[in-house]
């Protein structure tokens, strides 16, 4: 999870910053270093590398993040322009950027963010996997040649390697499992709890062709079937605001953009059972 190093980085940058404001806050400050230092380095993590960080890692984030860190940059911005400066200044800078960390940072610790890490990261040594091992390539091959169903229990399996519990609408919304194919109950539900995994919806779509025709139709499927579903009372253990629809492809293809709909986004995932050298390759997962 890149964007957790790199927070974490920024964290690092806001403490030091709040360590030099508690030594010299009832000091009189003959070098002004409020000015010099403080203010400024306030206004740069603000204006430019927190921003920064939110359009790195937009698709990991939650959508409020960018949200919070806007209102934070209108506060303190009367100070950046060198309105109240000086010790009123400072104290306001620490204070802005104190709360945006606290705000952002209890954010980022919300159970969907870990889910969809967790997730990328299955998607990603999914196809990786069929790209290295001749064994497990061939397994995927050979669904793909049979049906959807068929894919979309092996990809439920290897979502289930990495803690991740895969299910689909079906028609009356309900939640079926991919591996099974049966409407999951109670019962399934207590293994999805006692096991330690996680609940989290995906649209399966084999393409026949690989042309932007037939990937935007598939995408188009997916999201309807996906909307079908209402999310029950399992916050714990529910990724709730993400939905992904997985386009299993011959060779890779370009992606739809993803989209929001009624506070959930629709990711789109593509893993291709027999890709081509990535110098070929059109997109990628």
């Amino acid at each position: 999870m890149p964007w957790r190093t790199e927070w974490k980085a920024l964290q690092g940058r806001i403490a030091a910053i709040q360590r030099t404001f508690e030594i010299i806050r009832d000091a009189d400050d003959y070098y002004g270093l409020s000015n010099s230092m403080i203010i400024p380095q306030a206004t740069t993590l603000l204006e430019v590398d927190v921003p920064n960080f939110c359009a790195r890692y937009r698709s990991d984030l939650p959508p409020s993040v960018p949200a919070v860190v806007e209102r934070y940059r209108a506060l303190l911005s009367p100070v950046g322009k060198g309105r109240g400066g000086g010790h009123p200044g400072m104290r306001a800078a620490v204070a802005v950027i104190s709360g945006m960390e606290g705000e952002i940072s209890q954010l980022l610790a919300d159970a969907d963010v870990q889910i969809r890490s967790l997730v990328g990261r299955a998607f990603l040594h999914l196809q990786r996997l069929i790209e290295v091992d001749a064994d497990y390539r061939a397994k995927w091959l050979a669904a793909f040649r049979i049906r959807e169903e068929t894919c979309e229990a092996l990809g439920g399996l290897h979502l289930l390697w990495h803690g991740i519990w895969g299910f689909k609408a079906n028609a009356a919304g309900e939640r079926t499992d991919l591996i099974l194919g049966t409407t999951m109950g109670t019962q399934a539900v207590s293994q999805v709890v006692e096991s330690g995994s996680r609940l989290v919806l995906t649209e399966w779509k084999r393409l026949r062709s690989c042309t932007d025709a037939a990937v935007h139709k598939a995408s188009a499927q997916a999201i309807r079937q996906a909307r079908l579903y209402s999310s029950g009372g399992l916050a714990a253990v529910e990724l709730r605001s993400v939905r992904y629809v997985v386009l299993i492809s011959n060779d890779r293809v370009t992606l739809p953009v993803d989209i929001e709909s009624d506070g959930i986004s629709y990711k789109h995932v593509n893993i291709a059972v027999a890709p081509s050298s990535p110098s070929k390759a059109r997109g990628g997962p």
